[in-house]
């Protein structure tokens, strides 16, 4: 797979299209149920909402309308073409908008998408609740009706949409729709010449409302309102996404310099050659970072009342987040451990995306060992793995790395046990000059813990963490000392159980997989 076709991958594809269709066949039976409403009443209602919008802007010397009706009726041909330009531009436009996004910019459509179904969402709310009738139908307010004067084809009030509900001047959806356009192109990150095209058609839009006597200038105001609810809606998902969850936030306060608070993992790569280039690591995470978010974003500033959000960071120093480092003779498992305990010596910096990747050459003459490390505020142990998985292209392994949902009962009874809990009699002990992190690996005889697993009715992580267990105990403080905490985080997949659960990755990929433990009394 080549890393062209890797990001069009990661890109995404678009929803199916008959579903989008259903979805906008649904927006406009629901605008039209609006227009089943009982008449009675609303036409009143609708008129007096009108007047009073009317009377507000005469009052803040904003009614600009009439003048620009009065100016536009005695010009025929600039009339005319301003009844075609709000009967046809503004759905013209959204229309074109939403089929670019559709197929080219995938990865902005579902948000573009639900942003405009908002839109038009809060829009029917308005005009089921607060009918307001166009200028150009109260007579007494001396508006010339151009639709009526020009027979334009097409245009609302004419015959061909006669039924369209002329009771939702507020607010404007051509103007909503027209705002919307502009918006998206500029998130888009379209050219100048187009983000310029999309202002002036809004621009454009707001002129002709108001000089065909359509709407008013308030109903603008109430476009541009519902645009920035509809946009603020339709992002909050992302931006609870992007704020630190309290867990991990906690792993950010709780830092220093003499405690890291990264984890990561050991990838062993069959390399026949007896090397893996950091090009070569550097190009697979680049061909795969548009599915690892986390991985091209950084903390923001900190804060004094905000938990940190993750905010975008284009510009990776790759120099720094994929490099490669040789092991001193003769390498082996012991200088490769000396490397990785060193490594989790060292905070990672909090100015650049929290994760490295280093290629050890000088392991073995035909093995390449990968250091991987990623900060525990991006993910914890299993996340870790689910980013390597993901990174050696083994779309077949479903390991997620978001939070299962919560269980109120848990939740409650998580709760009252935080309540009940004392505090520590004493502050725990801290070494003056605590030693260095180590780090060391062991081999079990798969067979035969998978012999034990079989028997007791286990798997075969309980029976290694039964081992851990043990040693642990017969190693640690004895039953009158004090609590001993640690984290023993696992991953027992060898190359073989891999290869059989995973599509073929590529082959220098092709590994087996160890993790270490974090330290003892940190978790």
């Amino acid at each position: 797979m080549t890393v062209e076709t890797s990001a069009r991958h990661a890109r995404g594809a678009g929803p199916p299209l008959p579903r989008e269709l259903a979805l906008g066949l649904a927006l406009f039976a629901l605008y039209c149920l609006v227009d089943l409403l009982p008449a009675g009443g609303r036409t009143e209602a609708a008129e007096a909402n009108a007047r009073a919008l009317y009377a507000w802007e005469r009052s803040l010397h904003i009614d600009l309308e009439r003048p620009l009706n009065t100016w536009l009726a005695g010009h025929d041909t600039l009339t005319v073409l301003a009844d075609y330009e709000y009967a046809v531009t503004y759905l013209v436009s959204t229309g074109l908008m939403l089929a670019w996004l559709y197929l080219r910019r995938p990865d902005r459509y579902r948000a573009a998408r639900t942003c405009f179904a908002l839109v038009n969402l809060f829009s029917v709310a308005v005009f089921a609740l607060w009918p307001v009738m166009p200028p150009r139908l109260i007579a007494d307010l001396g508006f010339v009706d151009t639709v009526v004067a020009e027979g334009t084809w097409g245009s609302w009030g004419t015959p061909l949409v006669d039924h369209a509900n002329q009771l939702a001047a507020m607010p404007s959806l051509h103007v909503a729709w027209a705002v919307w356009v502009s918006a998206e192109l500029a998130r888009a990150g379209a050219g100048r010449a187009t983000q310029a095209a999309g202002a002036l058609h809004v621009l454009v839009t707001v002129l002709v409302i108001a000089a065909t006597a359509n709407h008013f200038l308030l109903d603008v105001v109430g476009a541009v309102a519902v645009v920035g609810a509809a946009m603020w809606a339709a992002g909050r998902p992302a931006r609870a996404r992007r704020r630190v969850r309290p867990p991990d936030a906690f792993f950010l306060a709780v830092e220093s310099a003499r405690a890291p608070q990264h984890i990561g993992g050991l990838i062993m790569l069959d390399a026949p050659d007896g090397s893996v280039r950091a090009a070569e690591l550097a190009a697979v995470v680049r061909a795969r970072l548009d599915g690892l978010p986390r991985m091209r974003q950084r903390l923001s500033a900190p804060a004094r009342f905000r938990r940190p959000r993750w905010v975008d960071h284009p510009d990776l120093d790759w120099d720094w987040h994929v490099t490669a480092v040789t092991l001193p003779p003769p390498g082996g498992d012991e200088r490769l451990a000396e490397l990785v305990a060193a490594l989790q010596d060292e905070p990672l910096p909090r100015d650049r995306p929290l994760w490295r990747l280093i290629a050890v050459r000088g392991y073995a003459a035909d093995r390449t060992a990968v250091v991987f490390l990623m900060h525990h505020a991006v993910a914890d142990g299993m996340g870790v793995i689910a980013h390597a998985l993901r990174l050696a292209d083994t779309g077949g392994v479903d390991l997620p790395t978001a939070p299962r949902p919560r269980n109120p009962l848990a939740t409650a009874i998580g709760l009252v046990q935080l309540a009940a809990d004392r505090r520590p009699r004493k502050a725990p002990p801290v070494e003056p000059h605590p030693g260095r992190r180590s780090f060391a690996g062991f081999r079990v005889p798969l067979p035969e813990v998978r012999h034990v697993a079989r028997r007791h009715g286990v798997r075969v992580t309980d029976v290694i963490l039964c081992a851990v267990v043990g040693g642990l105990l017969r190693a640690g403080p004895g039953p009158a000392g004090p609590t001993l905490r640690v984290a023993v985080p696992l991953m027992t997949r060898t190359a073989r159980t891999l290869r059989k659960a995973t599509t073929p990755p590529p082959s220098w990929w092709t590994c087996r997989a160890a993790r270490w433990p974090r330290r003892s009394g940190s978790g």
